[in-house]
């Protein structure tokens, strides 16, 4: 890599984060849960740490943002760095500086564990349950139970007799 290539790498683009009831977009690429780490690298770029501990741990230590999985087709998350009050293995080093919405709106609301839309939540993380939060985990709302319409497989008659 060049050293014109290192610094453009390096340059820190601001992220905004738009969640939605079904879907995310970041930076107006919409994503769905789960995900495939190729997709978070080509809207993030390559991370900076990639370790094996019990799961794989994905960390953009640039950008604020860390994931984990078990299978790289199987991220159920995204993790968001806001701020650094307990040392957590496999974090990022800077905090998360881009924008959060919910629905195309600001969303500032601090004092909250999970909002669960439809097939997305957002969780705030916080250390052992309790205490400040240190920030956000976007992803795959476990609760959510897909309705299927009770006439969708019913056998309707075309006139015919049988």
């Amino acid at each position: 890599m060049t050293f014109l290539s290192n610094i453009f790498r390096n340059k820190q683009q601001p992220y905004e984060i738009n969640i939605h009831e079904n879907y995310i977009t970041i930076n107006n690429k919409e994503i769905t849960f789960p995900i495939h780490l190729n997709t978070l690298v080509e809207i993030f770029r390559e991370p900076s740490q990639h370790e094996y501990k019990l799961l794989w741990n994905v960390v953009w230590d640039d950008i604020g943002v860390y994931c984990d999985y078990g299978s790289w087709d199987n991220i159920l998350s995204i993790n968001f760095l806001q701020s650094k009050m307990e040392k957590i293995e496999f974090t990022p080093s800077v905090l998360f500086q881009g924008k959060l919405l919910v629905n195309n709106e600001n969303f500032s609301e601090k004092d909250f564990d999970t909002i669960e839309l439809k097939k997305i939540a957002i969780r705030r993380m916080r250390y052992k349950g309790k205490g400040e939060s240190f920030g956000f985990s976007v992803g795959l709302n476990f609760n959510y139970k897909e309705e299927i319409s009770k006439d969708r497989y019913m056998i309707k008659s075309n006139g015919n007799s049988i």
